[in-house]
């Protein structure tokens, strides 16, 4: 047996107080009485002048005696020394996904690996140098080599569970770097899923308990002539069947409500019809509570499309014309030369052979420019050597190479990003310069025969997809803790995001605003721009990640042995004694009141 603070023995001088407190003569005061005739035990006082009286056999003293020794050995901090390891450095390594808020295991998983953790911290010898790391999303080093217990206590207590997918694949390759940094350490890994790894001293606490659960893993819809039609998509992560309620919730009302019968690992389509075409949010819930709660709502925003419209500038250009025309959801306008400072009110603008005095507000493709005061031009130079672009815009571009015959070469500004280069150097460049999306053309399209190309119409499409996204892009990929890519109004002078529960959060200005990252609850999220006094609204939607419902353990090969009991893992070096010491204690002093008072 060691001790964590050796010195508190310094209290043992208590005990011979203790002793001598018995020793001195208590003083008596004098007292008349009528007889002293019956009084036996007078005859004990008879040396009653004396200082000291010789030490007696007292219970009272032996359970004080007693008390004091078991409250001097608790301050000193007792532990039995473990034999199997000489760790001096741990890992302790938390899992905070989604997962860990079902309540298979009580009060929740999370608070179990929060006890768990806790737990080797405490029994675990001075001087080692914890690292504590919070897994998911993003797995994050909140305490590094500290060794202060209480500090870590703390950090442990203040980790909270979120929405989001665990990575276990980053989790497993940040701690391989942490254990690689020192010799001998132990690695905990406290969660419901395993790391695939062989890493030495790596050890796995389960505090998963395989809990049946359903969830509501896709919500979507399309418009019928009848109103809209929305399908849900419901999974049974049980081993057993069940017959479930789902309920459809529109605009905040019940719509209606079905049940459903499921078995073990199926999915079942739910359709809901004559939805209102007036409908914007679709809102399914499973009315039954299971292991996990979070994933028993999905949303749905009902988004309306409209036709943008674009004007080409040009003096001919059959090809850009045809083009564009055939852009689903672009309705195109022709204008010249001589109208371009009258041009308003369009969201796209196409200037073939010449650059705008002043930008419009609006998005902006620019092709066969001459010098400007927006961007440099290098030169000029005949049969540039394209290189194969890689920017997504030519995703869909399998034929290459193309041919151009004259080309200016780009200066590329610190807004922009080259698309296309050359030999000679950019030939197309793009990006987003005061709030605008711009993309520039350094050739004519008639001098090339990229318009020969099947694949010309498609890259137009493409552009234009890129030139004019939507207000929020991914909405069938938002999950809690990624990124949401926001367009913004080119007019837009403020912009902010409120979460499902009400926090506004600003994203511009500075502009571009660049993707939401903060979708750490689950719901509806509102993006409000500001533009000359007048608010426009628009929703998206953050729902549960479908690869946190299955609440199973899913074990690696590399794990030999799945830790699922409230043993004192090995690496802790000892088990602690000062509650023992104090249980024990406190009836010994209740025994001590009690021959104290019936004087016995």
């Amino acid at each position: 047996m060691s001790f964590y603070s050796p010195l508190a023995f310094i209290m043992g001088f208590t005990i011979p107080a203790v002793i001598l407190l018995y020793m001195l003569k208590q003083r008596f005061e004098e007292t008349s009485v009528s007889s002293i005739y019956l009084w036996q035990q007078a005859l004990n006082n008879i040396e009653a002048n004396a200082p000291w009286q010789k030490l007696k056999r007292s219970l009272l003293m032996l359970l004080q005696i007693t008390a004091m020794l078991l409250f001097i050995m608790a301050l000193a901090n007792p532990y039995i020394r473990g034999l199997s390891t000489k760790t001096s450095n741990l890992i302790i390594a938390i899992d905070t996904s989604m997962s860990m808020q079902a309540a298979d295991t009580k009060p929740s998983r999370f608070h179990e690996a929060k006890k768990r953790a806790a737990s080797i911290v405490s029994n675990m010898k001075p001087g080692s140098k914890v690292t504590l790391v919070a897994m998911g999303a993003n797995n994050t080093v909140y305490e590094s080599l500290n060794t202060d217990k209480n500090s870590l206590q703390d950090k442990i207590n203040s980790l909270e569970v979120t929405n989001a997918a665990g990575n276990i694949e980053e989790a497993a390759a940040l701690l391989s770097s942490l254990s690689g940094q020192f010799p001998n350490t132990k690695t905990y890994v406290i969660g419901d899923t395993p790391l695939e790894t062989a890493l030495d001293g790596y050890e796995f606490i389960n505090v998963g308990n395989n809990g049946d659960n359903y969830a509501l893993v896709h919500q979507a819809h399309v418009f019928t002539p009848d109103g809209i039609t929305a399908l849900t998509r419901l999974g049974s992560f049980s081993s057993q069947d069940s017959r479930l309620n789902v309920s459809l919730y529109v605009d905040g009302q019940i719509f209606d409500s079905q049940r459903v019968q499921t078995g073990p690992g199926e999915f079942v389509n739910i359709y809901w019809d004559n939805i209102p075409q007036y409908a914007s949010l679709l809102e399914c819930r499973l009315e039954s509570t299971d292991s996990l709660n979070t994933d028993n709502i999905i949303y749905d925003v009902i988004t309306r499309s409209y036709d943008k419209k674009a004007v080409l500038v040009t003096d001919r250009n059959i090809f850009l014309e045809k083009a564009f025309s055939l852009v689903k959801g672009l309705k195109l306008y022709k204008s010249s030369y001589e109208d371009v400072p009258l041009l308003s009110g369009y969201d796209l603008y196409v200037y073939d052979g010449m650059v705008p005095e002043k930008l419009p507000d609006g998005n902006v493709i620019i092709l066969n420019p001459h010098r400007n005061d927006l961007f440099g031009i290098i030169g000029k130079v005949k049969h540039p050597g394209l290189y194969k672009p890689e920017h997504e815009l030519f995703k869909h571009i399998k034929e290459f190479p193309f041919t151009i015959g004259t080309a200016s070469v780009l200066d590329v500004p610190s807004w922009g990003e080259e698309m296309l280069n050359s030999d000679k150097g950019a030939i197309i460049f793009g990006g987003i310069h005061e709030n605008r999306r711009i993309i520039v053309f350094g050739f004519d399209v008639h001098d090339s025969n990229i318009v020969l190309k099947p694949a010309f119409p498609i890259l137009i499409s493409d552009i234009a997809g890129w030139l004019l996204p939507d207000r929020v892009l991914d909405l069938d990929r938002a999950y809690p803790h990624q990124a949401v890519e926001l367009n913004l109004n080119p007019v837009t002078s403020k912009a902010y995001v409120y979460s499902p529960s009400g926090v506004k959060t600003q994203i511009a200005p500075p502009f571009p605003s660049g993707a939401f990252e903060k979708t750490y609850e689950t719901g509806v999220y509102k993006l409000v721009q500001e533009a000359e006094g007048v608010l426009a609204e628009n929703y998206f939607t953050v729902n549960c990640p479908q690869a946190e419902s299955d609440l199973k353990l899913k074990l690696y090969k590399t794990n030999d042995e799945v830790s699922n009991t409230s043993h004192t893992p090995d690496g802790s070096e000892g088990m602690p004694l000062i509650n023992i010491l104090l249980w024990t204690a406190l009836p010994i002093l209740l025994i001590e009141w009690w021959v104290y008072s019936n004087a016995v």
